[in-house]
């Protein structure tokens, strides 16, 4: 009940303008994709009409929408939502460099205002992300765990005398990553494992165990220590958290936003599994696709499928290569290939 009426304070403290940071829950269906921090980078236009440049932290979602924080006053506040496409072969991975890696099309429907609070809002706006000064905290398309919790705190990390920002990073296999800002960017200070001190999910009483932390000198480096906290007390703000699934939807096995195993037995592609790949690979040319399997699925809005594929570029003597074909159906019909990972065997099989 408690906990009830403070997130109840706190939306009427946000209604009113008066700052202080919202959770974004992790929309159902969806997981964290990216996490981006900058520093000095979000501009807000003051009552008095003076700019002022703000950190901020981008969370990119599966499901195309974002959350963006900003801090004022020292106080992580929802900045922005919205929703995001690629354009020009944009993609979240990629390196800071001059080369052109696409772009991310941003739009919002709402925006802090200063004194007012979150309002509806819409823009649009095409950035190239490898020339916007970000730093990439996190990106999910290449890793197993997901994120479970996004935390964040202004000095609230100890370093060679000083007080730092930092962001805690929680992933569902019991992992954690530490991001500190170090001069301007911010940089990995330590990594480890967690466990909850009480009741499973439940934030406010964890037990931190660092494997690696960042030193003087030597940048990341092992270190051991065990400290029990309640991020809340200590002042940090939770961003994001991920919504334990229900006793059925653990019983049943079926998640919303998790990946299923199909059947050794059902592996032939069923009726829905072959519409949406037909769907997304008819038009394209330079290679034929030739599915062999259906993997996993996962129910999102729509449905994810994980399908391996044989593909042959079409040119004279074109070696067969293995791949996982990942496509996404919406709910209407359409399809898309959302990404292709090619199985080097040879690689594979070396100790």
């Amino acid at each position: 009940m408690m906990k009830r009426l403070i997130s109840l304070l706190l939306a009427m403290m946000f209604s009113l303008g008066i700052c202080c940071a919202e959770t974004a829950p992790v929309p159902d269906g969806a997981e964290v994709i990216a996490v981006f921090a900058q520093q000095d980078k979000q501009p807000l236009t003051k009552i008095d009409g003076s700019i002022e440049y703000l950190d901020t932290i981008w969370i990119y979602f599966t499901d195309y929408s974002f959350v963006q924080y900003a801090f004022i006053d020292d106080t992580p506040v929802l900045f922005s939502t919205g929703t995001y496409e690629f354009a020009n072969g944009g993609d979240f991975l990629y390196e800071e460099t001059e080369e052109d890696y696409g772009d991310i099309v941003i739009r919002r429907n709402a925006k802090y205002a200063d004194g007012e609070g979150l309002k509806e809002y819409s823009s649009e706006h095409a950035y190239g992300l490898n020339t916007l000064g970000l730093t990439e905290l996190f990106y999910g398309g290449d890793k197993e765990e997901k994120v479970a919790a996004i935390f964040a705190g202004c000095e609230k990390q100890t370093f060679n005398e000083n007080l730092l920002d930092t962001y805690w990073i929680y992933y569902d296999d019991m992992t954690f990553e530490q991001y500190t800002c170090l001069k301007s960017d911010p940089v990995l200070f330590s990594t480890g494992t967690y466990e909850f001190a009480g009741e499973a999910g439940d934030f406010s009483s964890i037990v931190v165990r660092r494997e690696q932390k960042f030193q003087a000198g030597l940048n990341l480096a092992d270190y051991e220590s065990e400290h029990t906290y309640n991020p809340f007390e200590m002042g940090y703000i939770m961003l994001v958290e991920k919504q334990a699934p229900s006793a059925e939807e653990q019983a049943a096995g079926m998640l919303v936003g998790g990946w299923q195993p199909v059947p050794a037995e059902a592996r032939v592609l069923p009726e829905d599994a072959r519409a949406a790949f037909d769907k997304a690979t008819e038009g394209l040319t330079g290679a034929s696709y030739t599915p062999v399997a259906l993997l996993s699925t996962q129910i999102v809005a729509g449905t994810n499928y994980c399908i391996l594929c044989q593909i042959t570029p079409v040119v004279p003597d074109a070696v067969p290569a293995w791949n996982l074909v990942y496509i996404y159906a919406d709910p209407d019909g359409n399809a898309e290939i959302l990404n292709t990972w090619e199985i080097y065997i040879d690689k594979h099989a070396r100790p």
